[in-house]
């Protein structure tokens, strides 16, 4: 294996020596397709007493009314919004990128193909168990829906032809991940989908709270030149400007229901409502009760095919995670602090609990990322201003790929000195110190693009099989007086024992990669490690030469290599003060990998 340490680097070229291109003014920019959407407290949902008044005249609409009591605050940090829902166009980027299973209904005759085959083999099964006096089989329904799920792969499908920019729809709760992970992004959540539409206040509508009008919202109310429409299915994204927030988000309200990050479960304080309507002999009760199931998802803002009233931002509807209809779709969020998103999916894909090295803690809100963004414009158009020409969307672009460097830091390490972590690998194995995730091939360590588990280990020996970590004991176990000035002959303690990569050194301080299945996938000679109070991560990338050994004729040569050296200036955390470990992580990738079209911290 190759290594190489920061002394023999040939700087030839700093890369990132200009203020990367996504970063401005000391602030993190918008993912593409995003805008700003600045958080404080929010008020959330709604007040008891509008819920029973609405409830009064509205009877059938009570119960889910009652879900969204009671009103309260809660503190949303700054985060990023898509302008948009996600259209079938910028899906489709996705699909194509990843092979990604396509929405049901862009491949409409495959599946109405395989229908009318279907019918046909069912009744050619009955027309014979008739002719030979046997039961007719009962018949059996074509789900459309199941029948794409078993047989997509390998059949053709396309975007519905003028449908490029409607939203994307029949797209589970585990489609949604997907596309968010791809896209470097992940799901809103409720709470900041009321936070985009009210700010700070507590209105029904990004227009306030007048419920009469009818052309900010693709509803079952909405009018086009004056005249009823009854949608049929959903409108072009911004095609009703006058829905849209002062941030320049369309379509909260109405057009298709959005999924989100949260569970359906009740607001602190929920309490069952009970409204009584009627008088006298002709009272009676109505209760809101809810079934309530945190493994559901809340979906908001109502749809095309309901009316104005349902379409408010505090509807709440549990929707079952595995659910896709021509009814929900999506859009996505970014948070403000780079890699955040990224860890928290990274800690529940690829490194989950189950999957990580006992007792090691990893901190995702202490992420460090470096990360790029490429995207290309869309055709979604919207009209500025009544009487003007439609024009692009603002903000509207089609993600086509998404990079990253990212290291989610260990906590919680057992070891106050440097000393005392080099000790402790050796009794208990390799410390993981974080996970280190990219989507770029790296040249040294030797890595494929992935997720792995960074881990110091000391030098020293390795340990015998079959030592096994046992304390080695005096042969003679009973107790014997010492000899005068002789000191007590100490209990030897043996190295754990651990798997290593190819051509792993112990005579060094190393970092072993590991992957998620335990795998040792590389190694390189450890930098430097300070316990410190830790300082703000931070990245560099230059062009440099390599220092490498190739085999000359059966000789051994040094030379050097062109490639792009990325440092990582990390940290991670001990238990038992708010100090840590701060190291210089050297990470080489092929020339122009990584450059000042990356967002850099």
């Amino acid at each position: 294996m190759l290594t190489a340490s920061l002394p023999f680097v040939s700087l030839t070229a700093v890369l990132a020596c200009a203020e990367p291109v996504l970063l401005q003014k000391g602030k993190v920019q918008p993912p593409p397709g995003m805008v700003l959407v600045e958080g404080g407290s929010t008020k959330i949902g709604s007040p008891v007493k509008y819920v029973e008044d609405i409830g009064k005249t509205n009877e059938t609409l009570f119960g889910n009314l009652a879900r969204e009591t009671p009103q309260h605050d809660v503190r949303i940090e700054d985060f990023f919004l898509m302008v948009s829902e996600v259209t079938n166009e910028q899906y489709a980027a996705f699909v194509r990128a990843t092979g990604a299973r396509p929405p049901e209904h862009w491949a409409e005759k495959v599946i109405d193909d395989a229908s009318g085959e279907f019918l046909r083999k069912q009744g050619e099964e009955a027309a014979k168990a008739k002719a030979e006096g046997r039961p007719v089989p009962e018949k059996q329904k074509f789900v459309r829906s199941e029948w794409w799920r078993k047989n997509w792969e390998g059949k053709p499908w396309e975007i519905p032809k003028g449908k490029d920019t409607l939203p994307v729809v029949y797209v589970d709760y585990a489609d949604v991940l997907a596309y968010c992970r791809w896209a470097g992004l992940r799901p809103m959540s409720e709470f900041e989908f009321q936070r985009a539409g009210r700010g700070r206040t507590d209105s029904l509508y990004p227009w306030g709270n007048d419920t009469a009008v009818t052309t900010n919202a693709v509803t079952q109310e909405i009018k086009l030149n004056g005249k009823e429409v009854r949608p049929a299915e959903p409108f072009k994204v911004a095609s009703q400007p006058g829905g849209k927030t002062a941030e320049g988000i369309y379509d909260l309200c109405g057009n298709v229901w959005e999924w989100t990050s949260s569970p359906f479960s009740p607001f602190p304080g929920y309490k069952d409502l009970k409204l009584t309507v009627g008088n006298g002999k002709q009272a009676r009760d109505i209760n809101g009760l809810t079934r309530w199931d945190p493994n559901q998802r809340v979906v908001v803002g109502g749809c095309f095919q309901q009316s104005i009233l349902v379409a408010r931002l505090t509807t709440r509807r549990g929707t079952e995670r595995f659910e896709s209809t021509d009814s929900v779709g999506f859009r996505c969020a970014s948070s403000a602090t780079p890699g955040l998103d990224l860890s928290t999916a990274i800690l529940r894909d690829d490194f989950p609990v189950e999957r990580r090295p006992l007792a090691a803690q990893f901190d995702g809100s202490k992420a460090f990322a470096i990360d790029r963004w490429t995207s290309e414009p869309g055709t979604a158009t919207t009209v500025l201003a009544e009487g003007q020409p439609a024009t692009a969307l603002p903000g509207y672009r089609i993600i086509t790929g998404y990079d990253y460097i990212t290291f989610v830091p260990a906590v919680d390490i057992e070891a106050t000195a440097v000393s005392a972590l080099e000790d402790m690998s050796h009794a208990k194995g390799p410390v993981p110190v974080g996970i280190l995730s990219t989507t770029r091939d790296m040249v040294e360590p030797a890595l494929k693009k992935g997720t792995y588990c960074v881990s110091f280990r000391g030098k020293g020996p390795l340990p015998k099989p079959e030592e096994k970590g046992k304390d080695e004991k005096p042969k003679d176990e009973k107790k014997v007086s010492q000899e005068p000035g002789k000191p007590e002959e100490p209990v030897v303690r043996k190295m754990a024992e651990f798997k290593v990569p190819e051509g792993f050194d112990p005579t060094k301080d190393t970092l072993i990669f590991y992957a998620p299945d335990g795998t040792p996938a590389a190694w390189i000679v450890a930098p430097n490690f300070d316990y410190a109070r830790p300082a703000a991560p931070k990245a560099t990338a230059v062009a440099a030469k390599r220092p490498v050994t190739i085999d000359a004729g059966g000789l051994k040569k040094r030379t050097e290599e062109d490639g792009t050296l990325v440092t990582l200036s990390l940290n991670c955390w001990v238990r038992v003060s708010n100090k840590g470990f701060a190291f210089n992580l050297p990470l080489w990738f092929k020339p122009g990998e990584v450059g000042a079209d990356w967002r850099m911290q």
